[in-house]
């Protein structure tokens, strides 16, 4: 295991940095900004393996573009003094050849209409494709850690204001494959219904039922990768940064993450939280941490810069930092590389994350 005494800071044992590949991504360019990367002393790359069909490395599934094989640079990580955590996307799905399995609403919508395309949890094939880009990119990139984001049903909770006080959250999903598999469900428990019943009736009759059996499509998916890979390899939750209070616990109706079951099979929850773009404030930001440490240990992200078009000021992520601190959380990950350097130098991070 690579030693990360160099990147370890006061304040936290370990601090990570998201950083997105594309296909125009040169060699230099990713050599340089792991030099850069480690004079902000961090000691963990998060990183995508693959976008949309291309791999970053040598996969049997996806075409690999010539610049970039992380295979090989493994050993730039290793004299960069950096660990490497991948990051799987595992609903999100741009490539339109998936359009016909994404996620329907209850007006018969698929989930398509805005950047955030997402795949049915229920979609069994999709599932199976998912689990071997996973095994694969595993077993030949040895990551430290494996960040498993869009785990959840489609929902754009980062144009939610927190402080709103009426949410109008569209549901998902309503695929005929989702009902179908429900009525199984309900059939498996004794519950009595009509086949004929539309879903809006079954759903509303049975919304406990409902409620479980799309949240165990999320955590019996995170089971099946615990299953398959490394046990060595630590496993990392993206969680959506609600608390079980906030719009009538939406975080397990509407997202579909069941806190208590994915701890089950995970090492790490990270509530992306992205402060300044849902308008959280202090007391919510604790609430946040308090509310998943329950469950699980924390590796949280915070925002190192603007997501979109938010207010955004260089005391924002000392804040946040503190914060943590004060909950005792001593792992943390930035959002992302580019917001980073964009908005701190490596000596103005190090003041920031020292006692």
């Amino acid at each position: 295991m690579i030693s990360t005494t160099f990147s370890q800071t006061e304040m936290f044992d370990e601090i990570g940095v998201k950083y997105y590949l594309d296909q125009n991504t040169s060699l230099n360019d990713f050599r340089e900004n792991l030099r850069q990367i480690k004079e902000y002393r961090i000691s963990t790359l998060f990183v995508n393996p693959f976008k949309g069909d291309s791999a970053f490395y040598n996969y049997s599934l996806l075409s690999s573009p010539k610049k970039i094989n992380l295979i090989k640079e493994k050993k730039y990580l290793a004299e960069n003094s950096l660990d490497l955590g991948l990051i799987m996307p595992i609903f999100l799905e741009q490539d339109e050849n998936y359009k016909p399995f994404l996620a329907v609403n209850k007006n018969g919508e698929r989930a398509d209409r805005t950047w955030q395309k997402m795949v049915c949890p229920s979609n069994s094939e999709y599932k199976s494709q998912k689990l071997k880009l996973i095994k694969e990119s595993t077993e030949k990139l040895h990551p430290k850690y494996l960040l498993l984001d869009f785990i959840r049903f489609p929902v754009h909770w980062e144009e939610i204001d927190v402080k709103e006080s009426n949410y109008n959250f569209e549901e998902f999903c309503f695929c005929t494959n989702c009902i179908n598999q429900f009525k199984i469900y309900l059939k498996e428990n004794s519950k009595e219904f009509n086949d004929s019943d539309s879903s809006s009736v079954l759903t509303n009759k049975f919304q406990t039922d409902w409620h479980k059996w799309r949240s165990s499509l999320i955590s019996d998916f995170v089971k099946n990768v615990r299953e398959i890979v490394d046990p060595n390899i630590q496993i990392i939750i993206n969680t959506i940064p609600w608390t079980a209070e906030f719009a009538d616990n939406a975080l397990y109706k509407i997202t579909g993450q069941d806190l208590s079951q994915l701890a089950q099979y995970s090492d790490f929850f990270s509530p992306m939280i992205y402060h300044k773009k849902i308008n959280a404030d202090d007391q919510f930001i604790l609430e946040i941490i308090k509310d998943q440490v329950e469950f699980q240990n924390l590796f949280p992200a915070f925002q190192a810069g603007k997501v979109t078009s938010e207010e955004y000021k260089k005391e924002d992520l000392e804040s946040a930092f503190q914060l943590a601190k004060s909950m005792q959380i001593k792992k943390i990950i930035l959002f992302d590389f580019n917001r980073l350097k964009e908005n701190y130098t490596s000596t103005e991070l190090m003041s920031i994350t020292s006692e």
